[in-house]
């Protein structure tokens, strides 16, 4: 008896354990199966995504006065900080009395034949957005669609500057001492560089000091980055609600100047020294000039 109650528990424990495994395939089956239909709802869902984009695609071509359009941005800054502009516009319907012209903001520029199509050439400032709208006439008859928006056209050509200030900074008895570097990393195109370069120490708006920054001699003519060291051993004498910035400011190649915020220390009403959290008080550039001393860019935090 004893014996046939061992060979019974034995025969439940394996019992036990092949439903184990089996219950365990059914649910790596289900886990898989799930699986399989999400990645397939997923690709149906890419699937009508792509469509709908087709369809709109379709719609708005068939709107379109135009059959097809091409801008071309210049490669090349000028002098003036300006870039040439090449617009090339194709109409659907074409006709020796259609006249075309294309506004570039809120400057109208007639547009010359050229076969079936039609292009003009201008210059825009880097420094602002561009807006292209064609607008089509004949028989007394305006037609107009918008084309592209174009931002940031500064990017591609002026300096792109980051840094810091490394070392020690130490604020008693109304004195605020710095010894250590301020680094700047500043990367250009082929026809742009660093031309000066000085560290500037600000008090309460007014300039109180300015130091010369090295900067290194390179053959490369291609994209590059420079980096710049100068050594800071300063002390300055500050009191309650006192502002000390310090900053790089740098000229390029084009005369464009730059002012870097390397640093912002402030004194509270309580003769201490404050720690300055919001982003732009550390490595942005708040103020683009030309040569002229013309403001082209103010971060907007600073206006």
């Amino acid at each position: 008896m004893k014996k046939n109650l061992e060979i019974a528990l034995v025969a439940l424990a394996v019992l036990n354990i092949f439903t184990l495994f089996k219950l365990y395939g059914i649910e790596n089956s289900i886990d898989m199966n799930f699986n399989n239909l999400r990645s397939s709802m997923y690709g149906v869902e890419s699937r009508i995504s792509g469509i709908t984009s087709d369809i709109y695609s379709a719609l708005e071509k068939q709107g379109s006065i135009l059959d097809s359009y091409e801008v071309v941005l210049g490669e090349k800054l000028n002098e003036d900080l300006t870039i040439p502009v090449k617009v090339t516009i194709t109409p659907k319907e074409y006709s020796e009395e259609l006249t075309v012209s294309i506004f570039a903001n809120d400057k109208e520029i007639s547009m010359l034949p050229k076969g079936t199509s039609f292009a003009a050439e201008f210059n825009t400032n880097i420094f602002g957005e561009l807006q292209l709208k064609a607008v089509l006439e004949q028989s007394g008859v305006k037609k107009t669609e918008s084309l592209e928006k174009y931002y940031d056209m500064r990017d591609k050509f002026i300096l792109q500057i980051d840094g810091s200030y490394l070392g020690n900074g130490s604020y008693n008895s109304g004195k605020y001492k710095m010894n250590g570097e301020v680094e700047l990393r500043i990367s250009s195109n082929e026809n742009n560089a660093p031309e000066k370069a000085y560290i500037v120490y600000e008090l309460n708006g007014e300039k109180i000091k300015e130091q010369h920054a090295d900067i290194p001699f390179t053959e490369n003519h291609d994209y590059i980055t420079r980096f710049i060291s100068t050594g800071v051993s300063e002390e300055f004498e500050l009191k309650p609600n006192d502002k000390l910035v310090v900053y790089a400011y740098i000229e390029d190649s084009y005369g464009i100047n730059y002012k870097y915020i390397v640093q912002l220390n402030e004194i509270n009403s309580s003769n201490e020294k404050v720690n300055i959290m919001p982003e732009w008080t550390n490595g942005t550039v708040v103020e683009i000039k030309d040569k002229n001393g013309n403001v082209l860019y103010e971060f907007e935090y600073m206006r």
